[in-house]
């Protein structure tokens, strides 16, 4: 009975993404005529048209579309054998790869290596951040860069990221101290609709975060101001150049300002939502990981 190789396998996956010999061959660097042939002796070996090929296309015959799910599994199954090997050669010394955004970085990653300790194996686990805006976490997840993205929802997901919703994180409005009074104890969306909000440039999810979420109409973000970091919108706020809301996992590093007040939405508070994502199924155990390291 034939048996195909993984290389065949992984060159099947390669020309079935790419649906291009020219693209596929760049993509597991070999030559065009060396994943030709490839292919060639996969489907003479089975007995199958995997691929219907003219002079401009190449498209997945039904067959093979029918075997590409099989054929995926089991590229990821040889992925996770050899990092298995790799761990048990380094002497299971884990190396975990956190992605992170900005907006939750600095108020998260403490708690996770301070966390770090209390995990099983600790002294095997090795820890690599890195942090990144959004859409780069995606690109590092899909390049295999990272393990595990630290990721807020909502915000659109590509296709094979998988996620796992493990809090809420409720916005608050910031507010220069002098203007507290000026609201109630709790307020609601109607209390800000006149409000000149102050928020992080495009780019940043949290804008997007904040704006859906709150619903704001665009004259409530067309303050003429736009900041990279929280740190910039918080210092124009508090010198009275307008108003901006924060998640609530960012309190506890400014609640002791005394040039700002916040103030709470009365329930259900707009929120976002902190997701893990990853992409193979493999990762669950570092997604896992992440969480306990998390809380």
């Amino acid at each position: 009975m034939f048996k195909p190789t993984l290389k065949q396998i992984e060159y099947f996956i390669a020309l079935s993404d790419n649906l291009s010999f020219n693209r596929a061959a760049n993509s597991v660097n070999v030559t065009q005529s060396a994943l030709s042939n490839s292919i060639r002796d996969l489907e003479d070996g089975l007995k199958l048209k995997l691929f219907d090929r003219t002079s401009r296309v190449v498209q997945l015959t039904d067959d093979g579309r029918k075997l590409l799910p099989q054929a995926k599994g089991l590229y990821e199954a040889q992925n996770a054998f050899l990092q298995k090997a790799s761990e048990l050669e380094n002497h299971d010394i884990t190396t975990l790869r956190i992605g992170v955004i900005p907006t939750i970085a600095p108020y998260l990653l403490p708690k996770v290596f301070k966390n770090k300790v209390k995990v099983a194996n600790s002294d095997n686990l090795n820890i690599s951040v890195s942090e990144n805006l959004s859409h780069q976490i995606l690109d590092k997840l899909e390049n295999d860069e990272i393990d595990v993205g630290i990721f807020a929802l909502p915000y659109p997901l590509r296709q094979g990221i998988h996620h796992n919703i493990v809090m809420e994180d409720s916005f608050y409005l910031a507010c220069p101290k002098s203007d507290k009074d000026s609201f109630p104890k709790k307020i609601t969306l109607k209390d800000i609709e006149d409000l000149k909000l102050l928020l992080l440039e495009d780019g940043h999810c949290l804008r997007d975060q904040v704006i859906s979420s709150c619903r704001l109409s665009s004259s409530q973000t067309s303050s003429g101001f736009t900041g990279s970091t929280m740190t910039t919108v918080l210092t124009m706020v508090s010198e009275g150049y307008g108003y901006t809301l924060v998640p609530k996992m960012m309190l506890p590093y400014i609640q002791d300002r005394n040039d700002l007040s916040i103030i709470p939405f009365h329930n259900p508070a707009p929120k976002r939502d902190i997701s893990l994502i990853w992409t193979h199924n493999f990762q669950k155990d570092k997604v896992t990981l992440v969480k306990e390291l998390m809380h």
